[in-house]
């Protein structure tokens, strides 16, 4: 701090120029110990990174564990398919002939019977319908992980709001001090009429908005981390920071890269479709096998009035190949390999579709890299510098404060924008790897 030699000691401070060491010298005390107890009282709360957020999701969402159980089902569904036939049992009394008919021999034959029908299984049939059904193994990998890099994307997209808010507040913690600095300014000067009331009115009425927006802000930290809580199946009112040191990636890949074979490779929802259409081809060998005969034997056992015994042994044979019965198997064949052309028309449109949603993406990333630039290289430091210029000339009595509110409210705008525009390139950050998988 310089004074200079005048009669009402003015005094130089961070490029203004006040009219009382001693005012001076309370203000930069009262700025401290604000500053110092929001530094402890954000000190208070943990930090946890971007990285852990994901990793907690990933060990304890509970969308993402179902999957293991479905994983579980298929694998039983697939063991069932190879269990045989339950025999059939049947017990009755046989009598020849009807006891209303005249008997040849003056006696009836009657005879208590028990009968044993078993059907071999299809053993083809068995085996190919254990493939289908263990095969949706994959479509469950495909299925987690195409929701993991849902829930990853929600988890950024609500990490880098709160992001964007704690700078906001940031932001509004500091126009806040500024504006307070010049008000108490302007209101030394009020007695020499070197101020104008109705501006400093308004300068204060623009702290009361500041509030409004700081509580807005604080709105958007709730929210956000309530998602990010529930997200990692956390209490919902668990309370942490994020980590407001994260930077952009500005990713650099060359557009040529996200071709058809990049998509095919690397996104899950592609590959469960490729994995259906597996599916369905063993589903359609499970409908070949029906072509094959089926095999089965009964036994009967019966006793006579007179204590003999007498059996009989039979094996059958069911004829699936007959025209009256084929034509069910053979359309349901048909049928199948319909469905797996139309399966396969789609995924080409999709992976086409979605290659060149990845490339415009990266496209309007790049965009956004250089608009973040240009604001942080040329558009906020030379509001910045006109603000400093005008409270300069303000503290030095060759401006006025109504100049200077304009340079803050205008410097306060472009920091919101700036703010607004860094937030878009972080969420076009999560929707590049939200589509490639990243």
């Amino acid at each position: 701090m310089q004074c200079h030699p005048e009669k009402r000691r003015i005094c130089k401070f961070p490029g203004i120029f006040v009219k009382d060491a001693s005012y001076l010298s309370m203000t930069s005390i009262w700025l401290f110990i604000i500053l110092t107890g929001f530094a402890l009282t954000a000190n208070a709360q943990s930090v946890v990174p971007l990285r852990a957020v994901l990793d907690s999701i990933t060990a304890n969402n509970p969308g993402l564990q179902k999957f293991e159980y479905s994983t579980k089902a298929n694998i039983e569904m697939g063991n069932m398919s190879k269990a045989w036939d339950a025999p059939t049992i049947a017990v009755g009394l046989d009598e020849f002939p009807y006891p209303s008919e005249m008997q040849m021999d003056g006696a009836a034959r009657k005879m208590f019977m028990v009968n044993v029908d078993q059907m071999l299984p299809n053993f083809a049939n068995q085996k190919a319908k254990s493939e289908y059904y263990k095969s949706f193994r994959n479509q469950n990998q495909n299925d987690y992980e195409t929701l993991k890099n849902k829930l990853f994307a929600q988890a950024k997209a609500a990490y880098y709001t709160e992001l964007i808010s704690v700078k906001r507040l940031k932001v509004i913690e500091e126009q806040s001090k500024m504006l307070e600095l010049l008000i108490k300014i302007a209101e030394a000067r009020l007695q020499y009429s070197q101020s104008d009331l109705p501006t400093i009115y308004n300068a204060k009425a623009k702290i009361s908005s500041l509030e409004s927006m700081k509580i807005k802000e604080e709105s958007m930290i709730k929210q956000s981390r309530s998602t990010l809580n529930y997200l990692m199946g956390r209490p919902l009112t668990d309370d942490f920071k994020v980590d407001t040191s994260l930077a952009l990636n500005r990713y650099t890949e060359q557009i040529s890269q996200y071709d058809t074979s990049f998509v095919m490779h690397n996104r899950s929802d592609i590959q469960r479709m490729s994995n259906d259409i597996a599916s369905m081809r063993l589903n359609q060998k499970v409908a070949q096998t029906m072509a094959k005969p089926m095999f089965g034997f009964g036994f009967k056992n019966m006793r006579m009035q007179d204590g003999t015994y007498m059996y009989s042994a039979m094996a059958s044979m069911k004829l699936p190949i007959v025209p009256w019965a084929s034509k069910g198997y053979k359309s349901e064949v048909k049928a199948i390999d319909y469905e797996i052309k139309a399966m396969e028309r789609e995924r080409t449109n999709m992976v086409r579709e979605t290659s060149s949603m990845i490339k415009n993406t990266m496209l309007d990333l790049q965009a956004q890299y250089r608009e973040v630039d240009v604001y942080e290289k040329r558009i906020l430091p030379d509001y910045k510098k006109t603000f400093d210029v005008n409270l300069n000339a303000f503290g030095e009595n060759k401006g006025d404060i109504f100049r200077t509110l304009m340079a803050w409210d205008d410097l306060l705008m472009k920091r919101m924008d700036y703010l607004n525009v860094l937030d878009q390139t972080y969420k076009m950050e999560v929707m590049y790897e939200e589509a490639i998988q990243k």
